[in-house]
């Protein structure tokens, strides 16, 4: 639970309270100052002259009024619009009123409205005369045309800055982004005074004397989020995490935005390498506390790839997008490993090519069906101790890359975009194994599969489910889908229906890792929730800690208050199995019977164990 004692506050970045940064910096890069020069003539242009524009000028108050559009500062300016003026003051006022049109029209002001407000400025003139043969204007009509386009004029200024500053700066945090950081790492390097021969690989400190330029990468995903734990980064994260970041760093870096949840920072004049490791320390620990954003804590997970280049006396050829690539490897290199900080070395090159490699191998793998499944029984021990369910475990058995983690397979199964291949091949292939082996057993025999989030978001999953069933003739209350606590909280409403959406077609579900979690106790209550699994990590110590035997012996008696069956995960030895027992726990799972094995072995595993049932009992 993140205590909200240990959390920073941000400004806020609600747009009816400030603007934001990448607003503020468009504004200030804008210039629709319309000079004296200019404005003479564009009034010639219209034929008036500066005497025809001095007053008297009527406002009308009541049109003002009228208007709902937001146009706040046109509205004030107009409504304190002077009856008199000298040239030189309607020069200013001009170019106040276009302002305020600049800042009404980043809040969302309509073209036509400013159009329309503006003609709540009269002027009292006599109606020029002249030689044309329809009927001639009036100096307020030639001066409202003049409005017109002067608003017109500086709408186009202010998307055509806009247009550029989206090429060089992200709308949403106000950062020089990609293009413009590789423009200044070139203009850097290009810049870096000659040194004495250094070493780009070696990572020990350099004497003070030397310059060199280094450059670290981030990415932050979230670790804790009180309403959705792992969602998606929204742009309001983003940005108080660039505030935050800002805070922490001083006048000689640059920050800037390279791609979603990815910033760099450029360090200019870098002496030490350490400097790399000192400044990525700094804001791992300014993440440590949680950011309230939209009053929600927020715990962010920050990882850093750093890269440096000091310049030598001999020729080189070395460029931004180089030491670029080679801060994203280090970046990489440290995700995939799941350390915070990495400094790149040559290796890393070599082991991410052999990670592409492997990633490759996985795809293939599962595209040509040779990933399976390993089964780990669950074991009822009331009223007495029998098998007929187990849980499926995603393994594969490769010679050429041995002893890859069932969670190394997953990441790269979904970060690539094969989720929604896998499930459906898990789902399939668990129907045809309780199939099969209901079949040879002759009787009911349930499995458990584990989706995530991202399955459960699945438009078409519970048609999936629906067709296995019925392509293998298994009935639905012989599978069990197991989610996780933390996964309900991606969309919260949207995969309740999901979950009912299963259980109306009679699978049943458990909720794994119980205990981990929000409001655990309360999550039971609102979710058809058919079984609750207690996670290991409780477990391991029941026999030793009183603590954790009270806190299982509570898991276990509100589970079956609120009627739901109750399984122990991590169960290795007989002490903790007698304990369960005589807690009344309805199943364990664990190491103490068996190990997950493949399908052919379980199935002649289940046949020895119920003929040594009377043993086991």
């Amino acid at each position: 639970m993140i205590s909200i004692a240990n959390t920073a506050h941000l400004p806020s970045t609600n747009d009816n309270q400030q603007k934001s940064l990448a607003e503020e910096r468009l504004m200030q890069s804008a210039d629709i100052t319309v000079p004296p020069s200019l404005l003479l003539e564009m009034m010639h242009n219209y034929g008036l002259k500066a005497s025809d524009v001095i007053g008297d000028y009527v406002i009308d108050l009541d049109n003002i009024a009228k208007k709902t559009q937001p146009l706040t500062q046109m509205q004030c300016l107009i409504k304190n619009w002077p009856s008199q003026m000298s040239w030189a003051i309607f020069n200013q006022y001009i170019n106040q009123l276009l302002q305020a049109w600049q800042d009404d029209y980043h809040a969302g002001a309509p073209f036509d409205a400013a159009f329309f407000i503006t003609q709540s400025i009269t002027l009292k003139s006599v109606t020029l005369q002249t030689n044309l043969s329809y009927e001639p204007l009036s100096i307020s009509a030639r001066f409202h045309h003049l409005l017109m386009h002067l608003i017109a004029r500086t709408t186009q200024l202010i998307n055509s800055y806009k247009l550029n500053f989206s090429q060089h700066y992200d709308l949403n945090t106000g950062l020089p982004n990609q293009t413009h950081l590789f423009s200044t790492l070139n203009a850097t390097l290009n810049g870096l005074p000659q040194q004495e021969a250094y070493s780009a690989i070696s990572t020990t400190a350099l004497t003070s004397g030397s310059d060199g330029i280094g450059l670290i990468v981030l990415h932050f995903k979230i670790k804790h989020q009180m309403k959705s734990p792992f969602h998606y980064l929204d742009n309001e994260m983003i940005l108080a995490a660039t505030l935050h970041i800002k805070q922490h760093l001083n006048q000689e870096v640059s920050l800037f935005y390279v791609g979603h949840c990815e910033l760099a920072i450029l360090i200019h004049q870098l002496r030490f390498t350490a400097q790399l490791n000192l400044i990525a320390e700094t804001l791992l620990s300014a993440f440590e506390a949680a950011l309230i954003v939209s009053e929600t804590p927020v715990v962010f997970q920050p990882f850093f790839g750093c890269s440096y280049h000091f310049q030598s006396n001999e020729p080189w050829s070395f460029d931004g997008e180089v030491l670029f690539d080679q801060a994203k490897l280090a970046l990489h290199h440290a995700m995939n490993q799941h350390q915070p900080i990495q400094i790149y070395e040559q290796h890393i090159k070599e082991l991410l090519a052999n990670n592409h490699i492997l990633d490759d191998a996985i795809i293939k793998a599962l595209h040509q069906n040779a990933l399976d499944v390993f089964l780990q029984p669950i074991i009822n021990l009331q009223p007495n101790i029998h098998c007929n369910s187990a849980e499926l475990l995603l393994r594969w058995e490769s010679s050429q890359w041995p002893n890859i983690s069932p969670v190394r397979l997953i990441e790269t199964i979904y970060s690539k975009g094969f989720g929604r291949v896998f499930i459906r091949w898990l789902i399939n292939i668990a129907c045809r194994y309780c199939s099969e082996l209901s079949c040879t057993l002759q009787r009911n025999f349930t499995f458990t599969i584990n989706l995530n989030a991202q399955d459960l978001l699945e438009t078409d999953l519970i048609n999936l489910l629906a067709q296995s069933l019925q392509l293998w003739q298994t009935p639905a209350e012989n599978i069990t889908v197991e989610i996780t606590e933390s996964d309900i909280f991606l969309d919260e409403e949207k995969i309740k229906q999901v979950l009912n959406g299963i259980v109306a077609l009679g699978c049943k579900l458990a909720i794994d890792d119980f205990g981990t979690g929000y409001s655990s106790m309360a999550r039971l209550r609102h979710l058809p929730i058919d079984i609750v699994k207690i996670d290991q990590s409780f477990i391991r110590n029941i026999t030793t800690s009183s603590q954790d035997k009270a806190i299982v012996a509570s898991m276990i008696e509100v589970s079956h208050q609120l009627e739901k069956e109750v399984v122990a995960e991590g169960v290795e030895d007989l002490s903790c199995l007698n304990t369960l027992k005589t807690m009344q726990c309805n199943k364990i799972q664990g190491y103490f019977y068996a190990k997950p094995m493949p399908f052919d072995t379980f199935s002649t595993w289940i046949k020895i164990f119920e003929n040594n049932s009377h043993i086991n009992n």
